[in-house]
């Protein structure tokens, strides 16, 4: 039981969290100015659109599987906002259009692996190239600035007189659902029946064969 305790406790994940905590106490401590509102408001801004893709991305690596190609997904989506606002579409249009653009992107990547069969991690290598050269072709070397404002605020504002941005309280929603989704739920616990131990049979969510409802392959 105290072997068992102490593999836990020294887990990458778990030094590297520790680690994480050391280096924000000593910053607070010995860093001047890292502990104002200001630049804790850059801090959580800046890592936000990380901690955003990471979400779904947490999934997929639950399941077994990687997907490379988030990033370009994410710069082409912004790519054709940039376009679609250049040609003057108003922004409450663009968005929807970027979100659905970027749920085809993943399809793509998703057909490919579950039905042909192709592994994850070379076809987004490739899709990774494929949406970054579309994102070139569509904007280009332009960059696009004048969003309108309530939305720049939104994205860059913080709540009163606090550090939080206000962009962290749909994260706190979103990071919420992935949390119940992955460990209260059917799907969630067949997602780490199809990690690694999906060839397993007899484990959670896994029939006698070792697949399970949400097996890709």
């Amino acid at each position: 039981m105290a072997d068992s305790a102490l593999a836990r406790a020294v887990r990458w994940d778990t030094v590297v969290g520790a680690l994480l905590i050391v280096v924000l106490l000593l910053s607070f401590g010995f860093v001047d100015g890292f502990g104002n509102a200001l630049n804790l408001s850059f801090l959580i801004g800046n890592t936000l659109p990380i901690a955003l893709i990471a979400l779904p991305m947490t999934l997929l690596v639950v399941s077994g599987e990687i997907d490379l190609s988030v990033a370009s997904t994410a710069g082409l989506s912004g790519a054709v906002m940039g376009a679609l606002w250049n040609q003057g579409l108003p922004i409450e249009a663009i968005i929807p259009v970027c979100l659905l653009l970027g749920v085809v992107c993943g399809l793509v990547n998703g057909l490919l692996v579950t039905r042909l069969g192709l592994p994850s991690l070379a076809v987004t290598i490739g899709t990774l190239a494929a949406y970054r050269g579309i994102a070139q072709i569509v904007l280009g070397s332009d960059a696009v600035t004048d969003f309108p404002t309530p939305y720049l605020d939104f994205a860059a504002g913080r709540i009163g007189d606090t550090f939080v941005p206000y962009a962290f309280l749909p994260f706190l929603v979103l990071l919420a659902i992935a949390v119940l989704a992955l460990h209260a739920t059917p799907f969630g616990r067949s997602l780490f029946a199809t990690g690694p131990t999906r060839r397993r049979p007899g484990s959670p969510g896994c029939g006698s064969s070792g697949r399970s409802w949400c097996c890709s392959r």
